[in-house]
């Protein structure tokens, strides 16, 4: 293993690690579920790109999001039979697409500094990014696409093709279509080129590099607004869910919310970064060419978090993009002292490739333990899974008006039992907690039961 992708390949390694237990553990965020049934249901036919399903009988069709990323999910269940390792697998591979974003972008900015293993150590250290990969987040695939076209945006500016320009539009073009508005914050990305570095091009090709892009991304975006089916998917998607969420829905007290978030998130690296920049040896001036990048993709993370402000539905996982840049930030502010703690590192770490190869096997065996493990959500889950090796698993069932309120329940047991509830509907049997009254015998399943519904429906 060669030294210069010895810290990064570590600091891979330990990101799985840490993500290996919460990733394939049993049980999930409901949003992440919902996404993992609608991609299952696209693997197995059971609905198209643009006609997404949740169940028979609820969110069908699906417009909540746009479809990209579930699409995209949907592979990963077709590849892997549709078993629960699939979701998994792939929020495992968008992880490592963040990582290995964030490590070339860092090379864009520095290309002859060591220290690229540590952005993506202090982003794989974020309890977000670790909650968000373990949950089966669209913003996880959204990512990919907005650190791809910050890159492209990046070697753009080195290399002065408008190619580059425009693929960091069509990767906006991508974002949207995997979450929406909130993965189009770098477009941003020309004004504050042109504010930090006015003097390095002239006012003529700043503008022409924010054109480029914007041509990009509405060239992409073009074919879906003019087909007649895609059209109408985005036209009820924008009405449905952005407009009525900004109109209607309030998860927060205030508006501020979003910015505490982003502030509670990064506050564990800048504490590293203060504690490395004082216990460093070398108190070396920082280049001018550092404070200007981090002070552009700080104020570019900052392009995707107070657009959130407009909305009183705020949740911390919204601004899951915006991170790589903030911690990118971080670290050129205390580059100096960064590279003094990687020359101590390379001094001290001995057999460094056994390290490497022990962390990664002991990963691998989290993973593979932790897959029998409950970390949420256990009596319903063991109740879900008795029902999918049931007669009553793959079919529509009446349910009780608790069931029916309960989306957590319906989203796994559309994901692992192919259930679908609806109250009232023509069934023999009803779905209920087990808790609740029933009338007849019924059939425990751990936290759930069925019963055989008497002559008045009940």
């Amino acid at each position: 293993m060669k030294k210069d992708s010895l810290l990064p390949t570590m600091s891979i390694t330990l990101g799985f690690l840490i993500l290996a237990f919460p990733l394939f553990s049993k049980g999930m965020f409901m949003d992440g579920t919902i996404y993992a049934a609608v991609a299952s249901n696209l693997s197995q036919g059971n609905g198209s790109f643009w006609s997404l399903k949740f169940s028979e009988t609820i969110m069908n069709p699906f417009y909540e999001h746009p479809p990209l990323a579930i699409w995209m999910e949907s592979s990963f269940h077709w590849l892997f039979n549709d078993s629960m390792w699939s979701e998994r697998i792939y929020s495992l591979a968008m992880w490592l697409l963040n990582a290995g974003l964030i490590m070339k972008i860092w090379e864009q900015l520095r290309p002859n500094s060591p220290v690229k293993w540590v952005p993506i150590l202090l982003w794989s250290m974020l309890p977000i990014v670790v909650w968000s990969f373990s949950n089966n987040m669209l913003e996880n695939t959204m990512g990919v696409f907005v650190s791809s076209s910050v890159l492209f945006f990046l070697k753009g500016m080195k290399s002065r093709t408008v190619l580059w320009n425009g693929l960091s539009g069509a990767m906006l073009t991508l974002a949207f279509l995997s979450k929406g508005f909130v993965g189009l914050f770098p477009f941003a990305l020309p004004l504050l080129y042109t504010l930090f570095f006015f003097r390095e091009r002239s006012l003529v090709q700043h503008l022409l590099s924010g054109f480029y892009m914007l041509l990009g991304f509405l060239l992409l975006l073009a074919p879906f607004l003019m087909n007649s089916v895609s059209n109408e998917f985005l036209m009820i998607y924008l009405d449905h869910q952005v407009k009525n969420s900004v109109e209607h829905i309030q998860t927060v007290s205030h508006r501020f919310r979003i910015l505490e978030y982003f502030l509670i998130q990064v506050f564990l690296p800048l504490a590293i970064g203060a504690l490395v920049f004082f216990a460093a040896k070398s108190k070396a001036p920082l280049g001018a060419s550092n404070k200007k990048w981090a002070g552009l993709l700080l104020v570019l993370s900052l392009c995707g978090v107070l657009p959130i402000m407009i909305s009183l539905k705020q949740r911390d996982f919204y601004i899951l993009t915006v991170y790589p840049f903030a911690i990118l930030a971080i670290v050129l502010f205390v580059e100096n002292g960064f590279l003094s703690l990687h020359k101590g590192l390379m001094k001290r770490i001995k057999k460094p490739q056994w390290l490497v190869i022990t962390m990664f096997f002991l990963a691998v065996a989290l993973a593979i333990g932790s897959s029998s493990v409950y970390k949420r959500d256990k009596e319903i889950l063991r109740g879900i899974e008795a029902l999918e090796e049931s007669e009553f698993s793959d079919r529509i069932l009446h349910c009780s008006n608790n069931i029916r309120h309960d989306w957590s329940t319906m989203a796994y047991l559309s994901r692992i039992a192919k259930i679908s509830v609806e109250v009232g509907y023509e069934s023999d049997y009803k779905l209920t907690f087990s808790n609740e009254e029933s009338s007849g015998l019924a059939i425990q399943f751990h936290g759930l039961k069925i019963s055989k519904r008497d002559k008045q429906g009940n």
